[in-house]
C-alpha cells in the first residue's frame, strides 16, 4: 500500500482508496492468439515547436537518421531534459494534441468524413502507460513485487468519456517541469547521441531571414489505432528518428492550388480552434511506418525485456543501438524485432502478459463506470506491490479537454 506521504498521492482523496483485483487470480486465456496487435493504422502525427504558446506542426516529421563515422566522440548530456513534453507544453490538457493531430492529419489526407465516433475506441493512452502496466503485471505474476518500492510505483489518471465506453488515460509524472541535468550525477549520453546522429528534416528546417518568430521543431509524436483482443486502442508515442529519403508533404495539393503559399513554417498561417490555447501549423508528412526508428545508447548490454514493449506498443520496426565507453561510440547495431533472437524471446514473454493487460484495462474502465465518474477523473496508483488502488482526484485542472473532443468519441 502507498504511504500517505507518497508524492504520487498529491492532489488525491487518499482516504477513499479502492483496491482492484490481484492479477494472477484473473480468469484469462494466456494462450489466446487474439491477444496481439491487429489492424494497426497510423492516424496522425505532430511535432512540438519550441515557443511560449503551445504550438504543434501537423503532421510534422521525425528527425532524420544520419549514419555517423566511427569512432564517434560526443559530450555527455547537459542542459534541460523533458520527461513529457505534452504535459510541459500543454499542461492543462496533455491529450489535446493527440486529438488535434488526428483531426487535421485526416483532413490533410482527404479523409474529411473521418469520425472517431465510428472507430469505437475503447482506450486512449500514451504508450508509456501501457509499458507501466505491463511492468506491474510482470512483477506481480513473477512474485518479485513483495514490498512497496518507490522505484516501481506509478500513477495513471483516468477519465471516462461521455459515451460511457472510451477510457482516456493521462500519463502522470512527479513533475511536469523541464529538468536541468545534474552534472554531479553519472553522465548519460542518450540526448547527445540523438543530436549527433540525427538532423531536422528539410521540410521543417527554420528559414533564416524571415520576419516574425522562428519555429524550431522538437519532439515528434505519432498516433495509431489498433486492436488487442476485444479492445480498440488509440495510442500516442514519441519517435526518435526515421530512415532518410524523399518525402511528399500531405498538404501538397493545398500548395499546388495556392501558388502564393509562402515557403517555410515561419510564414505559414498559425491556426487556432475555439477557445483552446493550442495552436497548429500544417506542414510535414505522415511518414510511412516502415521508416520509424527507436534509438538507444548504452555502455553495457541492452535490456531487451524493457525495449520489446516499447517497440511493440508502437510497432516500431527498427532499433538503432549505440555502444560507448565514456562517450566514445565504437559500435552501432541495427535490430529488427522479427529478426533478433532476444527481441523474439521478449515478445513471447510479452504475448503471455497481454491478456492480463486487457483484463486490467477493463477493470479500470469498470471502476470508472461503476462509480459514475464520466467526465470526472480517477487516479490509479500502484505502490510497487499488490493490486492497484483507485483514488478520487481533488483538482481537475489537468482534464480540460474541449467538450467537442469528448463528444466526438
Amino acid at each position: 500500500m502507498l504511504e500517505p506521504t507518497s508524492r504520487i498521492l498529491r492532489g488525491l482523496k487518499s482516504k477513499d482508496a479502492r483496491a482492484l483485483l490481484c492479477f494472477p487470480d484473473l480468469d484469462v486465456d494466456a494462450q489466446s492468439t487474439s491477444h496481439r496487435i491487429a489492424n494497426y493504422t497510423p492516424l496522425g502525427s505532430y511535432s512540438w515547436v519550441d515557443c511560449p504558446t503551445p504550438t504543434i506542426i501537423i503532421p510534422g516529421c521525425p528527425r532524420v537518421w544520419k549514419e555517423p563515422s566511427l569512432p564517434l566522440q560526443i559530450p555527455s548530456d547537459s542542459g534541460y531534459s523533458f520527461c513529457d513534453q505534452n504535459a510541459w507544453r500543454c499542461c492543462q490538457s496533455p491529450l489535446e494534441p493527440l486529438f488535434r493531430s488526428v483531426e487535421i492529419t485526416q483532413k490533410a489526407l482527404g479523409n474529411r468524413s473521418f469520425s472517431l465516433a465510428e472507430q469505437n475506441i475503447d482506450i486512449v493512452t500514451d504508450r508509456n502507460n501501457l509499458r507501466k502496466l505491463v511492468k506491474m503485471i510482470r512483477s506481480v505474476r513473477s512474485g518479485t513485487a513483495l514490498a512497496a518500492n518507490k522505484n516501481r510505483h506509478f500513477r495513471i489518471d483516468a477519465q471516462l468519456a461521455p459515451n460511457g465506453r472510451t477510457l482516456l488515460l493521462t500519463r502522470y509524472n512527479m513533475s511536469t517541469d523541464r529538468v536541468m541535468i545534474d552534472p554531479k550525477q553519472p553522465p548519460a549520453y542518450g540526448i547527445s547521441f540523438e543530436g549527433a546522429t540525427t538532423s531536422i528534416h528539410d521540410t521543417l528546417q527554420p528559414v533564416e531571414g524571415t520576419k516574425g518568430p522562428t519555429y524550431m521543431p522538437t519532439a515528434y509524436h505519432r498516433v495509431a489505432q489498433y486492436d488487442i483482443g476485444d479492445l480498440r486502442f488509440l495510442v500516442r508515442y514519441e519517435v526518435d528518428a526515421m530512415w532518410d529519403g524523399p518525402l511528399q508533404s500531405v498538404n501538397a495539393d493545398v500548395l499546388a492550388n495556392n501558388p502564393q503559399t509562402p515557403q517555410g513554417l515561419e510564414e505559414m498561417e498559425v491556426e487556432n480552434q475555439g477557445h483552446s490555447m493550442l495552436r497548429h501549423i500544417i506542414g510535414g508528412t505522415l511518414v510511412s511506418q516502415d521508416r520509424i526508428m527507436e534509438l538507444k545508447s548504452t555502455k553495457q548490454t541492452l535490456k531487451w525485456s524493457d525495449i520489446q514493449p516499447q517497440l511493440y506498443f508502437s510497432q516500431t520496426p527498427i532499433l538503432k543501438a549505440g555502444f560507448h565507453r565514456d562517450g566514445t561510440f565504437t559500435k552501432i547495431e541495427t535490430h529488427l524485432p522479427d529478426k533478433n533472437d532476444f527481441l523474439i524471446a521478449a515478445h513471447q514473454k510479452l504475448h503471455d502478459e497481454l491478456p492480463y493487460l486487457i483484463a486490467t484495462l477493463k477493470q479500470m474502465r469498470e471502476v470508472c463506470q461503476k462509480y459514475e465518474r464520466a467526465g470526472k477523473p480517477l487516479a490509479f496508483c500502484w505502490s510497487g506491490t499488490g493490486p492497484m488502488q483507485a483514488f478520487e482526484i481533488k483538482s481537475t485542472s489537468r482534464y480540460t479537454l474541449p467538450q467537442e473532443i469528448l463528444n466526438s468519441l
